[in-house]
């Protein structure tokens, strides 16, 4: 069995993923006016969020996007990268919500830590609750019980 589908079904992460079949990930938003500009799409047609049922289905539209704009064939490419990259479940830590439920977050349920970035002399936890992921500064983790870490690997 596949290591992160036991992950899933121990801690119960991303069930609205596992429940609606659509794919929960990360995209880096930097390329968003560019490809605006070049391509004519709109903030939704690029964002992958809520709309492919798997990897190979948006990889099969960025292939498509090559197609119709091969000027920007290179960024496009470093786009797909940096998804994939953003999206190693491999590298995502564990936590458990210990704060009071909340909108985004319910009390004792787990969630993953996809990676920390640092801005302005800050670090940032990205945390996906259960369909998109959210920032959360280093001094507010105190909400969150780290029950497999991989932020230091």
């Amino acid at each position: 069995m596949n290591s992160n589908l036991e992950l899933h079904e121990k801690y119960n992460l991303l069930p609205n993923e596992r429940k609606n079949k659509i794919i929960t990930l990360m995209w880096p938003t930097s390329y968003f006016e560019k490809f605006k500009k070049r391509t004519h799409l709109l903030d939704h047609e690029i964002s992958p969020y809520g709309r492919f049922e798997s990897f190979e289905e948006l990889f099969n539209e960025l292939e498509e996007w090559k197609r119709k704009y091969p000027d920007i064939q290179k960024e496009i490419e470093k786009y797909k990268n940096e998804i994939i990259e953003l999206n190693n479940r491999e590298k995502w830590s564990i936590v458990k919500y210990i704060g009071e439920s909340c909108f985004s977050y319910t009390k004792d349920h787990y969630y993953y830590v996809t990676k920390v970035v640092e801005y302005n002399n800050e670090k940032y936890y990205c945390i996906i609750d259960n369909e998109e992921y959210n920032a959360f500064l280093e001094k507010e983790l105190y909400k969150f019980e780290m029950i497999i870490d991989k932020t230091k690997e």
